[in-house]
């Protein structure tokens, strides 16, 4: 007999001491396979539930399981695990079976703690030499008769906290009840056996009373997290339940009260409880949270939360003072100073401040947070982007990276981070997969799907990268200048006329009018380009340099275009690092001056 074992949450499978790493949507799709093996599986269900809402066509099944019997084995082994029923769809063949999660392969067991053995869950897959395969696959959540309480989970727990209710008298504390959501998101997510969806997708369902399976089923998760706060300003209440995601049953429920400065520790209560209650671990990233807060700063901290994830201009200035305000109440307050770092270096990068200000405020606000607690991976993520996005050190930017992800393996930040270094560098497949990781995570943030195609459009994945805008911009459509990199995919698809049509609906002037100056040329009207383009130029006051740079690129002007290359270097445009995934510079790629500019940033040619 020969064993293939399989691994969902490393997306890796091996037999044989052979380890073969999975493309994620390729062992989403295995597993879809195997939960319904012996049943025929349509080519629209496998879309519909391993490509959740990106749009791509059939193809993309095709490629993916011939990827997989490749895999599993050529030939006629592969195609006996997995057969093609014509015009229905695909059915896994080999009898699906579980190994025993008590007796976990000896070196597996080895590298567990004693008290996770006995919940392991490995995945066993085992091929006859007569051809008869079989493939074991997790067991999915389950619960035993008495009481539902879980048994017996599948790794990594995944589960969604959702708004949790202002109970308070007043109704007034809702910065409150939103800001204790936004914390224990954060606080489950430290945990290392848990998938935690990200706040902008958790917050889409503010009014949830009786939809939680559908909510459930659209987030993927097999848990819900529900809850209320109620405070009178001095002491505080919070009150949450686990329900299960399939049918919305409560498994679940604890109260906490004390005053309000003991919230950091009803944080780690929660968080310890919930991982106990679902079979997870907890790990020891809340030492520092072990502590009284200054209630004036902890209500301030809260304040700052709400303008932190709107990052519109008046809302991040807004969180700014919030953050610094709960720093001069309580000067220890790591959280409020990480917070505070995010805010500067999301003002610098959507150049609400000069970026050279923007970006050394926002070097400053990580070292400082650093200082009070190395061990913040959040703290690691924004020197990563000071490195990425300003000093143009790619490797200071690997080594915050890593040094986040050791921390924290699950911290989607990092991850996109990754991926966004990943591509400045030209390694678009693997920026794409690690990109797709956090988009599951967070599947409806809005500021994560423009950024996936982002990342698309650099890869060439052109079609996929509209897709992916597209739905970002459903959700955030006043997003900064979501419209102008919609409009530039476009261009790039020869689609100048729908081009222009998106370009005309940036919500910001500078971008929109170098938009138009691209569009407006590609059509033959020379003229409004040009007027387009020099109002541009005349309202920024110059500072749009990569954009101007890019208008002059598609327009033919090389000249003007490596110009402005040149001032966006001295100006240190933060769009300036993408410029090896930029489409619409191709003209200037047989240039010497565009190899000659790569060298100057350190950039692979």
């Amino acid at each position: 007999m020969q064993d293939w074992r399989v691994d969902p949450w490393l997306d890796e499978i091996s037999r044989n001491g052979q380890v073969v790493k999975l493309e994620p949507r390729t062992m989403r799709t295995l597993v879809y396979l195997a939960t319904h093996a012996g049943e025929v599986v349509s080519i629209d269900t496998l879309l519909a539930e391993v490509w959740g809402g990106v749009v791509v066509t059939p193809d993309s099944v095709y490629q993916t399981v011939a990827t997989l019997r490749r895999t599993l084995g050529s030939g006629t082994e592969g195609s006996t695990y997995i057969v093609n029923v014509p015009r229905r769809g695909y059915r896994l063949v080999a009898p699906v079976t579980q190994w025993d999660s008590t007796t976990p392969q000896p070196e597996v067991s080895a590298k567990l703690p004693t008290h996770r053995r006995r919940r392991y869950v490995w995945l066993l897959a085992s091929a006859s030499v007569a051809l008869v395969g079989s493939i074991g696959i997790a067991l999915w959540l389950h619960f035993g008769p008495s009481g539902r309480r879980p048994v017996r989970v599948a790794l990594p727990i995944s589960i969604a906290v959702l708004p949790f209710d202002d109970l308070s008298e007043k109704s007034d504390r809702q910065y409150l009840a939103e800001g204790m959501t936004q914390e224990l998101i954060d606080a489950l997510s430290r945990l290392p056996d848990f998938r935690v969806i990200g706040h902008a997708s958790s917050f889409r369902f503010p009014n949830y009373s009786d939809n939680l399976a559908k909510i459930g089923h659209q987030l993927g998760v097999a848990y819900l997290l529900t809850g209320n706060v109620r405070s009178d300003g001095q002491r505080l209440r919070i009150a949450v339940k686990i329900n299960a995601a399939s049918d919305g049953a409560q498994l679940w429920s604890q109260s906490l009260e004390g005053p309000l400065g003991d919230a950091l520790r009803m944080e780690d209560d929660i968080a310890k409880k919930v991982s106990g209650t679902l079979g997870g671990t907890f790990g020891t990233p809340w030492a520092s949270k072990q502590r009284t807060v200054n209630p004036e700063a902890f209500a301030a901290f809260l304040r700052g939360i709400h303008g932190f994830y709107l990052f519109d201009r008046q809302s991040l200035d807004e969180a700014a003072r919030q953050f610094e305000t709960a720093l001069d109440l309580d000067p220890h307050y790591d959280r409020a100073a990480i917070l505070l770092a995010g805010v500067r270096v999301a003002q610098a990068s959507f150049e609400f401040v000069p970026a050279r200000e923007g970006f050394e405020r926002a070097r400053a606000a990580a070292a400082a947070a650093l200082a009070l607690n190395p061990d913040l991976a959040d703290g690691h993520s924004v020197m990563a982007k000071v490195h990425l996005w300003y000093d143009w050190d790619w490797d200071a930017a690997d080594a915050e990276i890593k040094q986040g992800s050791k921390l924290q393996p699950n911290n989607t930040l990092n991850s996109w981070d990754a991926a966004d270094l990943a591509s400045t560098l030209g390694r678009w497949d693997e920026s794409v997969r690690m990109m797709e990781v956090r988009v599951r995570t967070d599947p409806m943030d809005g500021d994560g799907q423009i950024t996936f195609g982002t990342i698309l459009y650099a890869a060439g994945r052109l079609a996929e990268a509209e897709a992916a805008t597209r739905k970002g911009l459903e959700l955030l459509p006043d997003y900064t200048s979501g419209y102008f990199s919609l409009g530039k995919i476009l261009l790039a698809e020869g689609r100048v006329r729908e081009a222009h049509d998106e370009m005309l609906k940036d919500s910001i002037e500078g971008a929109k009018l170098q938009g138009l100056a691209m569009t407006y040329h590609m059509l033959g009207r020379d003229y409004e380009s040009d007027s387009a383009l020099q109002r541009a130029i005349k309202d920024s006051g110059g500072t749009l340099t990569f954009e101007t740079a890019l208008a002059y690129s598609v327009r033919g002007e090389r000249d003007l275009a490596f110009d402005w290359l040149d001032r966006a270097y001295q100006q240190k445009s933060p769009a300036l690092y993408k410029i090896k995934g930029e489409p619409l510079f191709n003209d200037l790629k047989s240039d010497p001056r565009y190899a000659a500019f790569l060298k100057r940033m350190n950039l692979p040619l």
